[in-house]
């Protein structure tokens, strides 16, 4: 019985299992029948056939208390490479408190053994239940994974069996035992170079509308400035970060980037049907102020815009265009 199939081109397949001696080995079959009989290396061995490598995590939760499990969390785990990866491995999950990942110093949540075979140029779905310690922190972190830690498999490339944290989940977690809990919410925008005369505002909003701190170069301020940071300790509950770009032209790629809560991208100003096109010069401001409709109802996050602790993400903006991030803090 065949192990797997495999398309190699158009009415050529590749179909694995042993051969007559008991041995791993694939044959190449045509429309004229069997073209060839090969023994391989199912753990890619000297042939190199092998490279595994973690794909997109999903994890069905934005936030959690510490102590408390993560339930049905599943990785992609693929074989970039056109042998099969027969031998068994392992796949560690870890937890990061910044996006500098560090195998060693980072805490390990879980330990999955996988012995499925996977075959040439395909990938399966590892699913398990995490479990996160008690941090006593209230801040978001990334969950990423190692595939095959301790090198059981021989691959072509052994340097990509780690999370990128463009495909790790970052979510916050919170102490459990702290009922007077506060958050430190920290936001900064960083300009790009040689972009002229351009500038940025924040404003932080709580989800009755009610401004709770807009901070311009270290000053609460309402001008629009090159540089705009907003650090404040804030209760739990529903937020929503505004980010305004004024400059001629453009689009120009600001950073905005977060110190410790994740940032989840909540919509632009005309997908929240607000007046934002309508700023126009600096002498108009503050009025008409691109308000939406409260309390928020759209919302459509990608993962692409989803902004992780300790990183930037580059947010495209024109004139007089602006962005909303939401923050939940339980």
């Amino acid at each position: 019985m065949a192990d797997s199939i495999e398309d190699v081109e158009e009415g050529v397949y590749k179909v694995y299992g042993e051969n007559q001696d008991q041995k791993p080995a694939y044959a190449i079959i045509n429309q004229d029948g069997v073209e060839k009989i090969e023994e391989y290396d199912p753990g890619g061995g000297s042939g190199g056939e092998v490279d595994l490598s973690p794909g997109d995590m999903t994890i069905n939760t934005a936030s959690i208390g510490d102590g408390q499990d993560i339930s049905d969390v599943t990785l992609v785990v693929k074989n970039l490479n056109t042998g099969m990866a027969s031998d068994p491995f392992a796949v560690e999950f870890k937890l990061s408190q910044s996006s500098s990942f560090n195998t060693t110093g980072d805490t390990t949540i879980g330990l999955v053994d996988v012995t499925s075979v996977i075959p040439g140029n395909s990938e399966i779905n590892v699913t398990t239940d995490l479990q996160i310690p008690e941090l006593n922190i209230n801040q978001s972190v990334y969950i990423y994974a190692v595939v095959d830690p301790a090198d059981e498999v021989i691959e072509t490339d052994e340097t990509n069996n780690q999370s990128e944290e463009n495909t790790t989940p970052c979510i916050l977690v919170y102490d459990n035992e702290d009922n007077m809990r506060t958050y430190d919410l920290i936001f900064e925008t960083f300009p790009p170079s040689g972009s002229g005369s351009t500038n940025t505002w924040l404003a932080l909003y709580k989800d009755n509308a009610t401004t709770t701190s807009f901070q311009t170069d270290g000053d609460d301020s309402s001008a629009f400035v090159f540089y705009s940071r907003i650090s404040r300790s804030m209760d739990p509950g529903t937020y929503y970060l505004l980010v305004i770009a004024y400059y001629p032209g453009g689009p120009y790629a600001f950073s905005v980037r977060t110190d410790n809560i994740a940032l989840r991208f909540f919509g632009t100003g005309s997908e929240l049907g607000s007046n934002a096109e309508d700023l126009g010069e600096p002498d108009d401001y503050p009025a008409p102020f691109p308000f939406p409709s409260w309390p928020m109802t759209i919302d459509r996050p990608t993962a692409s815009t989803n902004i992780g602790v300790g990183s930037s993400a580059n947010r495209y903006l024109s004139e007089n265009d602006y962005d909303w991030f939401r923050v939940v803090l339980p």
